[in-house]
């Protein structure tokens, strides 16, 4: 799995991420496919706990907790995080999510 070159606070990245670096965001990327009540634990016991010691990962830690997981961030989970048993028809719960916005906008 090729992981894109990331855009975090400190600037673009100049160098390709280490292979720990890599390892650590496919376990991140992994959080949109559990259930949405598992994301803050799982991602505080298998994502932060094993994260590299770079500085640049842990403020893009703590943009991702306060946009995407604190009770009353922007975007919770419950809009972008499915097990993917739970609706076959898609492989994420962002696509879920837009599925199910669709159908509702554009049904007869």
């Amino acid at each position: 799995m090729k992981i894109p070159v990331l855009i975090l606070a400190g600037g673009l990245r100049k160098r390709k991420p280490t292979f720990t670096v890599a390892k650590w965001l496919v376990r991140f990327y992994g959080l949109s496919l559990l259930p949405a009540n598992e994301v803050e634990v799982a991602f505080v016991e298998d994502v932060v706990s094993d994260m590299p010691d770079d500085e640049r990962l842990w403020k893009f830690a703590d943009y991702v907790v306060e946009n995407y997981i604190d009770a009353g961030c922007d975007f919770p989970p419950i809009l972008w995080a499915e097990s993917p048993d739970l609706n076959p028809d898609t492989t994420s719960g962002c696509e879920s999510y837009h599925a199910h916005l669709n159908a509702e906008l554009y049904s007869a």
